[in-house]
């Protein structure tokens, strides 16, 4: 694996641990581990700032390298696959036993409308595909070939991001929410990483949000909502200097191997580790946490390995490509 590779999978890594952690835990004190105050409810509200935005910016590194070509559509069929497909199929799966099982901690979802309203953590595949859409226009105009349409363009963004426009239809409103994030992401692979200065200057974003986190948390910065102009700033010099810094672990870097897997599954592990720990009376943060993240983490890895090893299912649950041999006649797969 080249260092690009292995960095770019570390921070993937990152986002993973910080998305499961965040689900464990529960978005409100409502939902997951059910807590209402202290440090981890603190810390947990606080890294909002950092999850979604670092997924989004690795989205738009990765784009950098496979972008669109002369062959829009082709580029589109390709991301329906990889995201609705399984926007349809594990996501409407997940609606469906949250609805039918007790003690998930949610479901209170009308049948007619999953998908048409998000469903739990699923609203980013959907949002992603609304961001890749409007790339196609952006790079048929050929805006985000110059740094100073570039620019345009990510203004706009943030304009857009700031603005109190919410469209929760078809997260329509989460697409809002990632563009300026994964705009970042592109110009920081075409630009950034193209001028040595840029890229030296691009490192102190990551002690510049450190150190605007630990202003909120000592109470000199107010905690505001993602959707603010902190928020913004926060999550786009994180992301910038995380990925300038380059690391490279290879433990983070082999979960990220499986992030997409990790996204799209690790709800199942963590709220069945969860309930099952109950029952057997293990009530105790200090154990239901790493427990939950391990599962999170290692069920998507293995459930991926078994996915693959069988025909139709890398398509329907992982919007792999359709195998070639699948494709071809009987007679000349024999």
């Amino acid at each position: 694996m080249d260092r690009n590779a292995q960095s770019l999978n570390t921070l993937r890594g990152l986002a993973c641990l910080l998305l499961v952690s965040f689900h464990i835990i529960g978005s409100t004190p409502a939902l997951g581990l059910k807590i209402d105050a202290g440090l981890l409810r603190e810390v947990n509200d606080l890294l909002a700032y950092l999850r979604m935005p670092l997924f989004t910016f690795l989205s738009g590194v990765v784009y950098c390298y496979r972008p669109v070509t002369n062959l829009p559509l082709r580029f589109i069929r390709g991301k329906a696959r990889r995201l609705l497909l399984p926007l349809l199929t594990v996501g409407t799966g997940f609606a469906l036993l949250q609805m039918l099982i007790p003690a998930t901690n949610s479901g209170d979802y009308l049948w007619w409308q999953i998908h048409i309203y998000p469903v739990a953590h699923f609203w980013f595949i959907q949002s992603l595909f609304w961001v890749f859409l409007l790339i196609v226009l952006i790079e048929r105009w050929g805006w985000l070939n110059r740094l100073s349409t570039f620019i345009g363009c990510w203004l706009a963004a943030a304009a857009l991001f700031l603005s109190p426009l919410e469209m929760p239809v078809l997260s329509i409103s989460g697409a809002i929410y990632l563009l300026p994030f994964f705009l970042m992401g592109v110009m920081a692979q075409r630009f950034i990483s193209q001028h040595p200065p840029s890229l030296s200057l691009a490192r102190l974003g990551l002690p510049l949000a450190l150190l605007a986190l630990l202003l909120i948390v000592v109470g000199a910065l107010p905690l505001q909502p993602q959707r603010s102009l902190l928020g913004l700033l926060i999550g786009v010099v994180a992301c910038v200097g995380l990925w300038a810094w380059r690391p490279q672990w290879s433990g983070l870097a082999l979960i990220g191997h499986y992030s997409y897997s990790i996204y799209l599954f690790h709800v199942f592990f963590t709220a069945a580790t969860r309930m099952g720990l109950m029952k057997l009376g293990i009530t105790e943060v200090v154990l239901l946490l790493p427990l939950s993240l391990l599962t999170g983490i290692v069920g998507p890895l293995l459930l991926e390995r078994i996915i693959v090893k069988m025909p139709l299912l890398p398509t329907l649950l992982l919007g792999k490509r359709w195998p070639q041999s699948a494709l071809q006649p009987r007679s000349a797969v024999l």
